[in-house]
């Protein structure tokens, strides 16, 4: 059973495997019902992810807003608002509660696990301790790991 990361009151999917090909009325072969559900599953974790990137960007356009001084700010109207926070010295690790206070509640409020919420935390706060810029496989990365 393939369980998607929201949390227990979403519908887990159920991959059945089917063995055999059907074919269709024109001799090609069908899509059996085991690819039709692979494919909706990709399509599930495709959705995740991008899910979890906005989330992510969210959280670092949050935090970058909180780090800049107003009389910065004019310089950095050219830089994508989640990169705001690469454009200035890493944030201090005991600064990144504050950082990202309030950035998770809306993922929480759309049914985002726990599990999930804290791997994209922990993601979110290694990138504004290092100041590096997100990477979509790096979040890939951290996604698979659940």
């Amino acid at each position: 059973m393939l369980q998607i990361l929201f949390g227990s009151s979403r519908p887990a999917l159920s991959v059945v495997p089917v063995s055999t090909r059907t074919e269709a009325s024109d001799g090609k072969a069908a899509v059996t019902a085991s690819e039709g559900m692979d494919r909706t599953a990709m399509a599930m974790a495709q959705d995740m992810t991008a899910a979890s990137e906005l989330a992510v960007l969210r959280a670092l356009e949050r935090a970058g807003k909180r780090k800049v001084p107003r009389s910065e700010r004019g310089r950095l109207n050219v830089v994508p608002p989640w990169e705001i926070y690469a454009h200035r010295p890493p944030v201090d690790p005991s600064d990144l509660d504050k950082a990202l206070a309030d950035a998770w509640d809306l993922p929480a409020a759309v049914g985002f696990s726990e599990e999930l919420i804290s791997a994209l935390d922990a993601y979110a706060r290694t990138l504004l301790a290092s100041g590096h810029t997100f990477n979509r496989d790096d979040l890939q990365r951290v996604l698979a790991r659940l």
